[in-house]
């Protein structure tokens, strides 16, 4: 086995982690009626929680809830107590899902959330927007929501039977919904103008979703958010007919965005698979929208079976109600159940800071465990059902060189669409020993804050100008932007990586590196010893890498294992890395990187991003800290790259962690 195979498969959750962030309202506390079935009713008189046969983590013995209903208790208290299999929140699913009102600042490119400058080259020229875009992000800007909701209706008058238009309609409910007082009719006649005012039925089904999601977000008109969102459920009941629906509505807007824009590139074609996929997504936001409903209506045991539904729809993308069936086993008194909901929550992504304290407590109070007992058993339920790509063993071609590949993805721990690229390049670990190919993983704020950022992360990003994640290079070139979930990953891969890398593997280097380090505590001494072919008046820069070959984190995506993380890049001065070279002649290049210090920028960096550093996020917390380094398992990464064309003439790789691991120094 190759050393980048000891790097852990990925185990990818689908896009639809989305779901999991649809706002959930705290845990009603009205006792439900005593003959409904579940944790609420089971309250006024519980039977005693019996503790598994074995005290092991929920690892050792995996198995799913109960079929249908994982919430319920069952006759056998138990039987009720044994773990649920990883395997059921694990599948990918579409962020359509979310039935949230559109907002149409989301769809803007996402800011630099570091405050960093953007890097100093040429852009190409962005077209301005049409009058009636414009005219609808001037008025979601104002803060004033009487004025915002003039403004809205402006875009209506100004602008009547066009997308803003119906986009204006929906603001204004949404706008409505957020007044301290109320106008209960204006809204309820908003609420009924908007989804009586679709073109088409699935459009009215949509439009429904969207308006119970919205009055159930506001706590107004909950008898009427509950018939919004049953009118939306009933739509949702033949798979076939509404994929046919939703091809149809992608051909058309395919073709009238080819009659705005003749060289527009058409978007990807949706499988069959994903379509199916979007389907059970949909069904159950829309059956966690009318959970909620019944949560906030006081109907405790109607929610608590409405929270099982949606689960059960789509057990691999059910955080968000293995969350909240969380709380109601907590309420009544099933410790083990508890503990299994925050443990598929956790792996869903569904994960807050104080969701991971509880699971800890509970956790302590089941087992007697520890922290690193608790992140052992989440690793073991994460990789035991990991989605792979599993690529064939990389054969020489004849045409094969000395050249090492370089390949570098920037990624989000919280990037839906970033599961399949990251799936994708896997796979590469997989294909290519480190004699072929170095993979190096840049992790970002985006669309989310990740704790695996840092300022060399943030400055790399800088020099590609990259638009935003998931986006990839290989050996500087070949911009590719873009991913999908987990079931995109094989064709991702098949399609794009390896043919990529595979013809690079053919291409002649136009350097050879030397490579050296040594560990010592923290000192990690590395030396270069590089020669060009390249002509003088090339402007050469050597770059080079200190990367932890496997972090523990789960992200809203739901990864855990992220795989040749970027902790640091040498730097000789403030967001200016590597060492300028002269083409043609030969460098020996010394360089130490200190591990502490990288920690410590890292701290400083997540530090001042929950400070409020970036204007995006302002305050917040992560929901775990990943700053610190661990030392026995660094690899340094050298390459030579030509700043003015992005090509990389060549790279190499050393590994630490042999030498760390025996107490050796290279």
């Amino acid at each position: 086995m190759t050393r980048s195979r000891r790097v852990p498969i990925l185990l990818h959750l689908s896009l639809a982690v989305l779901i999991a962030l649809v706002s959930v309202p705290a845990f009603g506390q009205t006792a439900p009626p005593a003959e409904k079935q579940g944790a609420a009713a089971a309250q006024a008189a519980k039977p005693a929680e019996a503790k598994p046969a074995a005290a092991v983590p929920p690892a050792a013995t995996p198995q799913r809830p109960a079929e249908a209903t994982p919430g319920q208790k069952p006759t056998d208290s138990k039987a009720d107590q044994k773990p649920a299999d990883s395997k059921a929140d694990q599948k990918p699913a579409d962020p359509k899902a979310d039935q949230k009102p559109a907002d149409p600042k989301a769809e803007q490119k996402p800011a630099d959330p570091a405050g960093q400058k953007p890097a100093d080259t040429a852009k190409p020229a962005t077209p301005p927007p049409s009058p009636e875009a414009k005219a609808l992000q001037e008025a979601s800007r104002l803060t004033d929501v009487d004025k915002q909701i003039e403004a809205f209706k402006k875009v209506i008058a100004d602008f009547p039977k066009t997308p803003a238009a119906n986009s204006a309609e929906n603001m204004i409910l949404s706008a409505l919904s957020r007044k301290t007082t109320a106008d209960i009719k204006a809204l309820q006649e908003q609420a009924k103008k908007w989804v009586d005012g679709a073109a088409t039925p699935s459009d009215r089904i949509s439009r429904a979703g969207q308006t119970a999601s919205t009055l159930a977000s506001a706590g107004v008109l909950l008898d009427d958010a509950e018939q919004y969102a049953k009118t939306n459920l009933g739509g949702l009941t033949d798979e076939k007919a509404w994929t046919v629906a939703q091809k149809k509505s992608a051909a058309d807007a395919a073709a009238e965005a080819l009659k705005k824009d003749p060289t527009a590139k058409p978007r990807p074609e949706v499988s069959d698979a994903d379509w199916s996929t979007r389907f059970a997504s949909m069904r159950q936001s829309s059956t966690m929208t009318l959970a909620q409903i019944y949560e906030k209506k006081g109907k405790a045991a109607d929610a608590e079976k409405a929270y099982r539904d949606a689960y059960a729809l789509n057990p691999r993308a059910g955080g968000a109600a293995a969350l909240k069936l969380a709380e109601f086993a907590k309420t009544a008194g099933y410790p083990y159940e508890q503990l299994e909901y925050l443990t598929l929550a956790t792996l869903a992504g569904r994960v807050t800071a104080a969701s991971r304290a509880e699971l800890e407590a509970v956790y302590k109070k089941t087992y007697g465990g520890t922290v690193a007992d608790l992140d052992k058993m989440l690793d073991e339920r994460y990789e035991k059902d990991a989605t792979k790509v599993e690529p064939k063993p990389y054969a020489a071609s004849k045409a094969r060189t000395d050249r090492v590949v370089l390949a570098e993805l920037f990624t989000g721990a919280g990037c839906p669409p970033c599961v399949a690229a990251d799936l994708a390049w896997e796979g590469a670990l997989e294909r290519y020993s480190p004699k072929e190919l170095a993979l190096l993983i840049y992790h970002l704020h985006i669309p989310r804050p990740d704790p695996m950022t840092n300022p060399s992360t943030v400055t790399r990003k800088d020099f590609y100008d990259v638009p935003g994640t998931p986006t990839y290079f290989v050996d500087g070139g070949g911009q590719k932007v873009g991913g999908g979930a987990a079931s995109n990953a094989e064709k991702l891969y098949k399609d794009t990586v390896e043919p990529i890398v595979d013809k690079r593997l053919d291409v002649k280097a136009a350097a050879k590196i030397a490579l050296k380090a040594s560990m010592t505590g923290d000192r990690v001494d590395v030396t270069a010893d590089v020669k060009t072919s390249a002509k003088p008046d090339q402007k050469l820069r050597l770059q080079i890498a200190l990367v932890e070959e496997i972090v523990h984190y789960t992200g809203e995506n739901g990864v855990r294992f992220h795989p040749m993380v970027v902790r640091s890049l040498a730097s000789t001065e403030k967001n200016v890395l590597g060492f300028p070279m002269t083409g043609g002649k030969r460098a020996n290049v010394v360089y130490t990187f200190d591990v502490a210090k990288a920690v410590a920028d890292a701290k400083t960096h997540l530090d001042e991003m929950e400070g409020g550093s970036s204007t995006r996020f302002g305050k917040f917390q992560f929901i775990e800290r990943r700053s610190d380094i661990n030392r026995a398992n660094l690899r340094i990464v050298a390459w030579v790259q030509d700043e003015k064309t992005k090509d990389v003439l060549q790279t190499t790789t050393f590994d630490l962690a042999p030498a760390v691991q025996a107490g050796k120094v290279h």
